[in-house]
C-alpha cells in the first residue's frame, strides 16, 4: 500500500498574498494545493491521501476534495507549527487509521509543489519498494560553495557530486515514525525527512526527479509555476521522450543497487563488446551512469565498428570515459596498448535470418571473436571477463528432463543451417572453458533466455517484438510455428544485473543461466497474454504453419534453472506482463515520436 502525506500547514508570510495561504492561491481557477492533491489522486499506485493543514482551512479544503472528487482523500487534519510537527501529525493519522498494511509506503510531499509529475511518483514507490526509501533530487546546476563564519568563501562543491533535495520524500511508515518520536522525545527539529532519516543513520537513496518540481514560497516562484504550467498544459508533448526517460531511471535505479558491487570496478577499466546491441548499450548505460554520480570512474573501452549511435547516446564531457577502439570486425584480432581490468564480451549476431543467410560468417563471428577477446584477456591479465552464451546452446531437450540446468544439454541438429548459432555458441563456451584450464583465464559464461523489456528496439524483429506490433497495429497474432515451444525470458534490466553478479562474483570456468523461472511459457500461452492482456481480446492468436523452414529456432520443452545464479545473490524482479508493459509503453512513445517527426 501507497500512501501521500500532503502537508500544506503554511502561512505563506513570504508570499505576501495577505488573506490567503499560498497554498489556496489560484492558477486555472483552482488552488494551488488542489493542482497537488490530483497529482496523487490520479496516480494508480497511491491508494491513501491524507492531508495536513492549517487548522482554519480545513472545512474549505474539505469542500474543495468533495468538489473535485478526490477519492483517494482518506482524511483532512490540523498541522503544527511546523512542517515537522505537520508530518507527525499526519504519521499518527495513519497509525491510527488500523490499515490492513501495517508498514506501507509512505509519500511525504509539500502542498506548494504542484509541477510534480506521474514518472517521478512512479520512481519514487519503485525505487522505495526495492531499495527501501527514495528521496526526489535534481541535478545542480549553478556553482555551489561554503562559506565561513565570516560569509567568505570557504571551498567551491564538486557540482556534478551535488543534487538538490526536492520532494516526495518516501520512506516505509515504521521507519519513518519511529525517527519522528525519537526527534519528538529529544526535541530535535529537521529541515525536512531526509535530514531526520540521515541523522538516525540511515542510508538514503535518490531518484531524480522532473527539475520543473518547483515549490512555491515567494512571489517569483508563482510566477515561474504560472508560466511552466501553461508550457506543460498546452505546448509541451510530455509522450517525446519518455520512453529514454524511463530507461535512464531504470539504469539509475540498476547503478544504486548495485552500488557496493561498482565500486570495486572504481578506478579499474571494462572492455564491453557489442555495445551498440540490446545487452551491450544497457551496460554502457550502467557505467556511465556510475561515472555520472561518482567521483572515482571506471574507464569504459569499446571496440566499434561504427561509433556513431554510440556517440549520440552521450554529451561530450561523459565521453571522457569512454575510450573507442575502431575494428573492423569482432572477428579479426586487434590491438590495445592500455590496462584492461575486466571485459563483458556480447557482440555476436542475434538475427535468424542472418544465420540461415550467413551460416560461416556467424560461426567466424561468434568463435573467432570470442577467441580474440579471450587471447587479449589472458594477454592483459584481466581480472574477470564474462562471456554472453544462449539458451540456445542447450539444444533440444525432453520434458522429463527439466529443470534443466548448467550439466545438461540436448540434441543439435548439425545438418542444419540455423545450427551455426547454437553450435557456433557451444564451440565458444569450449574455448572459455579451454583458456581457463590452460591458462587460467578467468572467464565466466551467461547463458541468455529470450531477453527483452525496456530499451529494446521497435523494428526488433524477434518474436516477442512481433506480438507487440501486431498488438499496436490491431492486427491478428501469426505464428508459423505450432507455438508449443517453451520459451524462458528475462527482463533486459534484470539481465544486465545478472551479468554484473557473474563478472565480480561468478566461478571462474562456470556457466550460468540467466533467466525467470517464474515466467516459462509456450509461445503460443505468450501470445494468448498479449491479445487478452494488452488487446482486451481485439485481436486473436491463428497458426499458419509454412511447408518450409522459417528458419525459427527447433521445437524444445526446456525450463531453464536459474538456481546456481541465485547463490550469487541475484534475484530477478520483473515478470512477463511488467516486461510486456515496458515494451507497450516504450513503443507507443516511439510510435508518438516518429509522427512528430513526421509533422
Amino acid at each position: 500500500m501507497n500512501i501521500a502525506l500532503i502537508f500544506a500547514g503554511g502561512t505563506g508570510q513570504r508570499m505576501n498574498s495577505k488573506d490567503v495561504p499560498k497554498q489556496f492561491l489560484e492558477i486555472d481557477n483552482k488552488p494551488i494545493l488542489m493542482h497537488t492533491i490530483e497529482k496523487f489522486n490520479e496516480h494508480e499506485k497511491v491508494d491513501i491521501i491524507i492531508v495536513v493543514i492549517l487548522d482554519d482551512w480545513i472545512e474549505k479544503t474539505r469542500s474543495l476534495v468533495n468538489k473535485y472528487e478526490f477519492q483517494k482523500v482518506r482524511a483532512v487534519i490540523a498541522g503544527g507549527k511546523t512542517a515537522q510537527e505537520s508530518q507527525m501529525n499526519g504519521l499518527k493519522k495513519i497509525k491510527e487509521m488500523k490499515l490492513v498494511d501495517k508498514n506501507p509506503i509512505v509519500l511525504i510531499h509539500d502542498g506548494v509543489r504542484p509541477l510534480i509529475d506521474k514518472d517521478t511518483i512512479t520512481k519514487n514507490i519503485l525505487t522505495t519498494t526495492r531499495l527501501g526509501n527514495s528521496i526526489t533530487v535534481t541535478r545542480a546546476i549553478e556553482t555551489i560553495i561554503y562559506i565561513d563564519e565570516n560569509e567568505k568563501l570557504d571551498k567551491v562543491l564538486d557540482r556534478s557530486l551535488c543534487r538538490m533535495a526536492k520532494a516526495p520524500q518516501c520512506f516505509y511508515f515504521d521507519e519513518i515514525y519511529n525517527c519522528h518520536m525519537k526527534s519528538l522525545k529529544d526535541k530535535l527539529t529537521f529541515i525536512d525527512s531526509a535530514s531526520m532519516m540521515k541523522h538516525f543513520g540511515y542510508s538514503l537513496n535518490t531518484t531524480e526527479g522532473n527539475i520543473e518540481n518547483i515549490k512555491i514560497t515567494t512571489p517569483s516562484d508563482y510566477y515561474v509555476f504560472k508560466t511552466l504550467y501553461n508550457l506543460i498544459e498546452y505546448n509541451f508533448d510530455k509522450k517525446v521522450g519518455d520512453n529514454l526517460n524511463k530507461l535512464n531511471y531504470e539504469i539509475d535505479l540498476i547503478c544504486q543497487e548495485l552500488k557496493s558491487k561498482l565500486s570495486i570496478m572504481s578506478g579499474k577499466s571494462v572492455m564491453i563488446t557489442g555495445a551498440s546491441g540490446l545487452i551491450g548499450s544497457l551496460l554502457l548505460r550502467l557505467f556511465v551512469a556510475y561515472n555520472n554520480r561518482n567521483k572515482y570512474k571506471i574507464k569504459i573501452i569499446l571496440p566499434l565498428r561504427n561509433d556513431m549511435k554510440v556517440c549520440k547516446m552521450f554529451t561530450k564531457e561523459q565521453f571522457k570515459y569512454i575510450d573507442i577502439i575502431n575494428i573492423e570486425d569482432i572477428s579479426i584480432p586487434f590491438n590495445y596498448s592500455e590496462k584492461i581490468d575486466y571485459i563483458i564480451h556480447t557482440a555476436c549476431p542475434t538475427s535468424s535470418k542472418y544465420f540461415i543467410n550467413h551460416p560461416i560468417e556467424t560461426i567466424d563471428s561468434i568463435v573467432l571473436g570470442t577467441r580474440n577477446i579471450l587471447r587479449l584477456a589472458y594477454d592483459k591479465n584481466v581480472k574477470s571477463i564474462v562471456y554472453l552464451s544462449s539458451m540456445e546452446v542447450y539444444g533440444q531437450v525432453q520434458l522429463e528432463q527439466n529443470p534443466i540446468t548448467e550439466d545438461k544439454l540436448g540434441f543439435i541438429k548439425l545438418n542444419d543451417v540455423r545450427s551455426s548459432y547454437s553450435e557456433g555458441k557451444r564451440l565458444a563456451e569450449l574455448l572459455c572453458y579451454s583458456f581457463y584450464k590452460q591458462n587460467n583465464t578467468k572467464v565466466k559464461i551467461a547463458r541468455l533466455a529470450q531477453t527483452f523489456g525496456i530499451g529494446v528496439n521497435y523494428n526488433d524483429n524477434r518474436v516477442f517484438m512481433q506480438f507487440v506490433r501486431s498488438a499496436l497495429n490491431e492486427q491478428n497474432i501469426v505464428l508459423h510455428t505450432t507455438g508449443k515451444s517453451i520459451g524462458n525470458y528475462v527482463a533486459t534490466t534484470d539481465a544486465v544485473q545478472a551479468l554484473i553478479y557473474i563478472l565480480l562474483e561468478g566461478k571462474s570456468g562456470e556457466a550460468y543461466n540467466v533467466c525467470n523461472e517464474k515466467i516459462s511459457m509456450s509461445i503460443f500461452d505468450m501470445a494468448k497474454l498479449v491479445s487478452t492482456k494488452f488487446t482486451n481480446n481485439k485481436i486473436k492468436v491463428v497458426t499458419e504453419v509454412p511447408s518450409e523452414s522459417t528458419g525459427y529456432a527447433p521445437m524444445t520443452l526446456m525450463v531453464l534453472s536459474p538456481s546456481k545464479l541465485h547463490q550469487l545473490g541475484w534475484q530477478p524482479t520483473k515478470g512477463l506482463e511488467d516486461m510486456y508493459q515496458e515494451l507497450f509503453d516504450s513503443m507507443k512513445d516511439y510510435i508518438v515520436k516518429e509522427k512528430a517527426n513526421d509533422k
